[in-house]
């Protein structure tokens, strides 16, 4: 698959019994017990009839071409994780399975959103089942009804960027059968009641209306693009759409999948979607296959852009700069700016994914950061666009402002020296100049590095600021930086 891709891994079930097991306790010794002598019987012939054995398992065979979805067990280590599974449509195996992570802590830095699709099968024995080695760490769960499952999943993500795999902790996870009704089939009897996943129901086919859709080619890849619009009378949450190409026989070539941007969509609102694909050697059609889930959620509308202006970018492409403020009661971090691009007709020809730039990647409420949306490829062509802002709420508190020592203008560019006070030590990333006109509307931006990049306290880098724009009133610096 061609999304941004992380792999689900499910822990043993020896793990999973181990841990819900009793603790270990002290062993004790019972006196021996000397039966009184008593008359022996005459013997009686043994019976033929077996005895039923006792506390044998019941063996819970998978519900065929059952779809179940729940969630991981994460708690305030991620704002969104969830597990879906496929079963084969004969029930001996996991056709198919993914996971969503939204804000997730790691103990490293760990992308905001990792979406990942897993289609080599695994195996089902005694209603059992693992994965030890998939790209996500190690999957391992068990049926415990037709319909409903539960297991553990050792999140050990590889980006398949070539560096070493995120650690991201192990935990448990339960999923179940939704239906439209709002109950798993199978009967109460059979099913474990799930509370979690209880409001997750699907969406009728009716209410996800695809529009603005078409196809881009960009060197090896085809990106399939457009709007799912919210028809239903409530929000609604991971919209899953699929692509599939097929050749002029009608036969189908490759397929690849995304989730559309907002997570939360609501009624008679727009998700926008890209799906990327690796681009076949010939195709003629395509189909998008939509999937979404009722969520009582609120929408996300704690951040909100309060200046923007199209400016130049390297290559002669258009590029947005801007700011964007923290409207809400509660810090934020793995904010998401999502560009949403249109052609002259309407059609979605891009989307392009940035986070704002603020210190430790955090934004306190009033706060301010900024952004800078570039469309790939430089050379995309839009009439008009609009953006999709999303955020994590959490406690983390920002790392220690950085003081600007000296700015000063040589010719047409800024020159100064950013200082860092410490604990720590921080790594700047960057330092923006927003430039405003007498009215207070933005009309450029500049981003400039320091150098040296680590300061450690008391310590001091040098920063410049080219292609300045003409005309300007005044203009605003904001440091991007990390603590260490």
């Amino acid at each position: 698959m061609n999304t941004i891709k992380l792999v689900l891994i499910l822990v043993g079930l020896g793990l999973i019994l181990v841990g819900c097991g009793p603790g270990g306790g002290a062993v004790q010794t019972q006196p021996a017990v000397v039966p009184p002598k008593v008359e022996q019987p005459t013997p009686i012939p043994l019976t033929k009839t077996p005895l039923p054995p006792t506390n044998t398992p019941t063996l819970v065979e998978p519900q065929p071409g059952a779809k179940l979805i729940g969630p991981i067990e994460m708690g305030d280590k991620a704002k969104e994780a969830v597990i879906s599974l496929s079963v084969s449509s004969n029930g001996s195996e996991i056709a198919s399975w993914s996971v969503y992570l939204e804000g997730i802590q790691c103990e490293t830095e760990a992308p905001s959103m990792i979406i990942m699709d897993l289609d080599t099968p695994i195996a089902i024995d005694s209603g059992a089942f693992n994965d030890p080695n998939s790209k996500m760490g190690e999957l391992s769960g068990k049926f415990t009804a037709p319909n409903a499952a539960s297991g553990t999943i050792h999140l050990l993500i590889d980006l398949g960027l070539g560096g070493e795999a995120i650690e991201c902790g192990m935990w448990t996870w339960s999923a179940v059968v939704a239906s439209e009704s709002g109950h798993t089939p199978g009967g109460s009897d059979a099913t474990a009641t799930l509370p979690a996943v209880a409001e997750m129901q699907p969406v009728p086919l009716s209410e996800l209306v695809v529009v603005n859709d078409t196809v881009v080619e960009s060197e090896n890849k085809v990106y399939v693009n457009g709007e799912v619009e919210n028809h239903s009378s409530g929000n609604i949450k991971f919209i899953k759409v699929t692509a599939r190409l097929f050749d002029s026989s009608g036969s189908q070539v490759t397929e690849g999948f995304t989730y559309a941007f907002p997570g939360i969509c609501p009624p008679n609102e727009r998700a926008a979607f890209s799906v990327s694909i690796d681009r076949p050697a010939a195709y003629q059609t395509y189909e998008l296959q939509v999937e979404a889930q009722t969520t009582s959620e609120p929408a996300f509308t704690d951040l909100r852009v309060v200046g923007e202006v199209n400016i130049p970018g390297p290559l002669e492409n258009k590029q947005i700069c801007g700011l964007v403020e923290n409207t809400g009661e509660t810090t934020l971090e793995h904010s998401n700016l999502v560009g949403v691009f249109y052609d002259a007709a309407g059609k979605v020809v891009n989307l392009f994914i940035t986070s704002p730039t603020s210190p430790g990647y955090l934004l306190v409420p009033g706060q301010i950061g900024t952004f800078l949306l570039m469309p790939y490829p430089p050379d995309t062509q839009y009439a008009s666009y609009r953006v999709i802002l999303e955020g994590t709420p959490t406690t983390k508190s920002p790392p220690p402002e950085l003081e600007i020592v000296t700015i000063k203008k040589v010719g047409d560019n800024l020159y100064g020296v950013v200082k860092y006070p410490g604990p720590g030590t921080a790594s700047v990333y960057g330092i923006t100049a927003v430039f405003f006109d007498a009215e207070g509307k933005i009309v450029g931006c500049t981003v400039g590095i320091a150098q040296p990049q680590d300061l450690a306290p008391g310590d001091s880098a040098n920063f410049e600021l080219l292609m300045l724009p003409p005309v300007y009133e005044r203009y605003e610096l904001y440091v991007w930086h990390e603590v260490k």
